[in-house]
This record gives C-alpha cells, structure tokens and sequence, in this order.
C-alpha cells in the first residue's frame, strides 16, 4: 500500500522536459509532448534548423543552446561597425556585377565568333565574284589566251535581261560591213576591221566571247529562232538570244567564236581598216599525239582542219594544247564542226590528241592560217 502511494507521488512529480507541464500517462497535458519516447531519438520543431544533428543532453537544454546561439549571432550582426557592413555590401555587390559580366562577356563572344563566321563566308564570295569578273581573254600570242573550261559553254545560261533587237543596219551607209564567222579566233584590226557590230545566228547556236583591249570582256550565247523553238520543248524558258547587243570594237581585241553548229553573222559600220599580216612561211603538218611545238612544228598560227572521211559516222576529236604541265586550251572537232581558224601555238606547247572511242581518232591537219 506504500508502495503504491510512492509511485503515485513520483509520478506526479514528472514534469514535461519541454514546458514543464502535469504529464498523464507520459503525455504532457499542456504541450501534448509524449515524454516517454528517448529524447536522443526525438527531434521536435527542427524542420527549420540548419544542419541539426542528434545531440546530447535533454530536448529543453538543446532547444533552448539553438535560439541562444541564433541570438547571440543576430546581436553581433546588430553591434557589428556600419563600415564593415557597407563594405560587405559592396562587396557582394561587385562580385555580382563579375558574374554577371564575365557570363555577358561569354555571350559577346560567342556572337563575335558567329558574325565573324559570317563575314569570312561574305568576304570569300565577295572576292569570288570580283576574280571572276577581272578575268580577261589575252591577247592570242601570249600564253593564257584561252580558258580549258570555255571548250564547251554552249549551254551556259546568260543573265535576265532586255532580249536585244536585230538592227535594221542599212547597207548603203558608208562603212557597212558584214562577215560570216566560224569557230575560231579573230583580232580586230587584222582579220575584222574595227567599228560598231551585232552577232547574229541565223541556224543553229554558238557562244561568242571577246576580250577588247582595255581588257573589258564579255560573252553571249546565240541560239536560231528555230533552235529556240526546239529546244523550248524540253525548258521552261531560253535565256539564249537570237542576236547580241550593238558592241564597239577597238584594234586589237580578240574575238573568239566557238561551239558553232552553223555560221555566225557579224553585221555593223566599219571605222576601221584591216592590217595585211605578213607572211608566215609555214608548212601543213597532220597532227600526231605528243607533237611539241619548235621541235615537231613550226611556231605560228594554224587553221585545224578535219579530213573528210568515209563511211558518214559521227566521230570526234579534241586537240589539247599544254605546257608547262598546265592546260592551255582543248579544241573539239567532228565530222560537222571540221574547222577552227587562227589557233596560236606558241614554242614550248605539247599537243595532244584525245578520242572518246575504241576507234582512231580523226585526222587533223594544221594549215597555216595565212
């Protein structure tokens, strides 16, 4: 009986650890903590404390050593120097404005690295087109009179532009002069005089380019009224006129006719006179592959002439010209285009016969041009 009256005065001397409060049955009537639980293990509004950790000791001490140090923190910010605060402010405020501008400056740089990607490409095409257009045709004597890639340009398509008209030149005037042009090469003032002139085509196509002595240089590619009726059939459009534009020509400029089905027609007023060239003293040669120039032929200017042959198949040829390792010029020819006129051949230049078949190549003769 004393026994029992013990435990209850003890158990009424139990106090709740955290508010002190009566406990019933190990719950405290005031707070509701359940103080039978081991306190290491019981963690009680700690959701909010940085980096808490099981502690030694009662709930109440520890709970009460957090908020004592969180205080005694709070009054040394309080009583830290205004100074030291700004300067911390300022501070941090310049370690922002790094940040901030080293990811702007990453920024910058990587748009100066893309417009500086685009500007290369620009520049690149820029010069392309200004390289293109400072390309010239040199005089037919020196070495680079011709391009390799102009051998077969016949369907190279010429810019949009006005369709030029047929010229009602009037063949009374004083200095009309016409003349029917095949493929091959033309220095105004020896073989056309110069003066003002259309090209027409009048049966089939053909690309005419010149190159005038300031070193000015175009082209045009003519196609017949019916060539451009044929070949409508298989194109939306032909960009190829029947005539050129007026030109003036100067002595000196070179014209060169080539991929010519049938005859050019070059119509205009002459104010000009043609220079007699002289002779050259040549002798025909029928071309074998690797021939060299001063030592199989004489240097000059040469007609390539086709031999007629039997038999009525088409068949080809293509006469190169190098030197120096370096291709000058291929000139094709076949059973329909069997001539060009006034081809230079320089000392030093190997010539080459190319065929596109099992057979053997056609025969060309070289006829001194005058």
């Amino acid at each position: 009986m004393k026994k029992k009256v013990t435990n209850g005065m003890e158990a009424a001397m139990k106090r709740c650890t955290l508010c002190g409060g009566r406990l019933e049955d190990g719950r405290c009537t005031e707070c509701g903590l359940d103080n039978t639980k081991n306190d290491r293990r019981y963690r009680l509004n700690t959701h909010n404390e940085q980096g808490m950790v099981l502690h030694e000791g009662g709930c109440e001490e520890n709970l009460n050593k957090v908020r004592d140090e969180h205080t005694a923190l709070a009054q040394r910010s309080l009583n830290e120097d205004p100074d030291a605060k700004e300067e911390k402010i300022r501070t941090a405020k310049k370690q922002e404005k790094r940040r901030q501008a080293g990811t702007v400056k990453k920024k910058n740089r990587t748009v100066r690295i893309v417009l500086g990607v685009f500007l290369v490409v620009f520049v690149v095409q820029i010069l392309g087109a200004i390289l293109s257009a400072l390309t010239q045709w040199p005089d037919p004597s020196g070495s680079d009179w011709i391009r390799e890639d102009s051998a077969d340009n016949s369907l190279v398509q010429e810019p949009d532009k006005l369709r030029p008209q047929a010229i009602d030149w009037n063949e009374q005037e004083d200095g009309y002069y016409e003349t029917e042009l095949r493929c091959g090469l033309y220095v105004v003032g020896y073989e056309i005089p110069a003066g003002r002139y259309q090209f027409s085509c009048e049966e089939g196509t053909a690309w005419v380019s010149w190159n005038q002595e300031d070193g000015d240089s175009d082209w045009v590619s003519l196609y017949s009224l019916q060539t451009q009726k044929d070949y409508s059939e298989f194109t939306d459009e032909v960009t190829s006129y029947e005539v050129s534009e007026e030109i003036e020509f100067s002595d000196g400029a070179v014209i060169y006719v080539e991929d010519c089905d049938e005859t050019v027609w070059m119509k205009g007023i002459a104010s000009g006179l043609m220079e007699k060239r002289e002779p050259q003293d040549l002798e025909e040669v029928t071309l074998e592959d690797g021939m060299v120039v001063g030592a199989d032929i004489a240097q000059g200017v040469y007609d390539l002439v086709v031999e007629e042959q039997a038999g009525g198949e088409f068949r080809s040829v293509g006469v190169k010209l190098e030197r120096d390792q370096r291709s000058l010029v291929t000139v094709y020819l076949n059973v329909l285009q069997t001539e060009f006129y006034h081809l230079p051949l320089e000392e030093g230049t190997q010539i080459h016969l190319e065929t596109y078949d099992d057979r053997e190549p056609l025969t060309v003769r070289l006829v001194p041009s005058w």
